[in-house]
């Protein structure tokens, strides 16, 4: 691993960090956003450095801009962790919390590797 820095989850600041991260280490072979909002600023760099398609992509969301960034080849893939159904798992179990339910252990969500295979 070459770097770990935080863009706070912002396309911009991923722009920027991916550029200077370039120009700092020129020979990076991927890149891991850990949203699909700084994937987006990860690949707006690349493509600003004439990189994009060569630097190895993946973000997390499965949102629609970069299900078509994954279909272009810009980006190798997303990671879908099923925000409906998290959202739904917070209810119930906030629900459970409010009358009264002890809770230990995980609640376990799916999570999907979504690459260009999928997409079609």
């Amino acid at each position: 691993m070459l770097a770990s820095r935080t863009a706070h989850w912002e396309t911009e600041e991923a722009n920027t960090l991916v550029t200077n991260l370039l120009t700092q280490h020129p020979d990076v072979q991927g890149i891991m956003a850990a949203n699909d909002s700084m994937a987006l600023g990860v690949v707006k760099a690349l493509d600003a450095a004439g990189r994009s398609g060569k630097v190895l992509v993946v973000g997390f969301d499965n949102i629609p801009a970069v299900q078509k960034l994954v279909k272009d080849g810009k980006v190798l893939a997303t990671i879908d962790q099923f925000g409906p159904e998290m959202a739904a798992n917070c209810i119930k179990t906030g629900f459970r919390i409010k009358k009264g339910d002890k809770l230990k252990g995980w609640i376990k969500t799916p999570v999907k590797l979504v690459t260009v295979t999928d997409l079609g």
